[in-house]
């Protein structure tokens, strides 16, 4: 998993959806800007709320796996 740049296809999604829901918004459809922007936000949240449980369970599984490692040395001995 690599940094948030800008020549991602997401970031390019989200900009897009962001912009059209500022043009609908001056064309005077407020509804419809509201909904394409809601999403744009669901979007933007969803991913961090999945990219930070993903790190919490690796977090976890490797130190797990530590001490399942250190506990194995420490029988050999």
């Amino acid at each position: 998993m690599g940094r948030f740049r800008a020549g991602d296809p997401f970031f390019s999604t989200l900009l897009a959806f962001l912009g059209a829901s500022v043009f609908v918004i001056q064309e005077g459809h407020e509804v419809a800007g509201v909904v394409l922007g809601s999403f744009d936000v669901v979007g933007v949240v969803s991913v961090f709320v999945i990219g930070t449980l993903s790190r919490r369970s690796e977090r976890i599984e490797k130190a797990q796996q530590m001490q399942l490692s250190v506990g194995t040395r420490s029988r050999r001995r």
